[in-house]
């Protein structure tokens, strides 16, 4: 996911390049709501609670005041990946790149999934 703004995140699923890539390294993304044709949704945070305590990563696009107004919300703390502490912020990545956006989400991945 990607922090949009303080109300809204962008998630990605099918038809994505990153599920694509978590697929192919035998993991199972959380997402399995609604995508437009690249792969992504915009939804509101309250749509976040439907993928529960799993691992959540989080592209930075250098928004830290956003960031930091919804961590300290209510909504964002009730979330069960947050009280689980499963939540990781990340460099970001082109959302909709190709080769190099693949290796680059691979990278960000492994060190996200060896830092849990």
């Amino acid at each position: 996911m990607s922090l949009m703004d303080p109300r809204h995140a962008i998630t990605f699923g099918t038809n994505s390049l990153f599920l694509e890539v978590m697929e192919q390294l035998g993991l199972t993304n959380a997402w399995h709501g609604e995508t437009n044709f690249w792969g992504s949704a915009v939804v509101g945070l309250e749509r976040l609670a439907e993928v529960g305590d799993v691992q959540v990563i989080c592209f930075d696009h250098d928004n830290e005041r956003d960031m930091q107004q919804v961590m300290r919300s209510a909504l964002w703390q009730a979330l069960p990946f947050v009280r689980a502490g499963r939540f990781r912020r990340v460099p970001a990545v082109w959302y909709y790149g190709a080769t190099y956006s693949a290796l680059k989400f691979i990278r960000v991945l492994e060190h996200a999934l060896e830092s849990h």
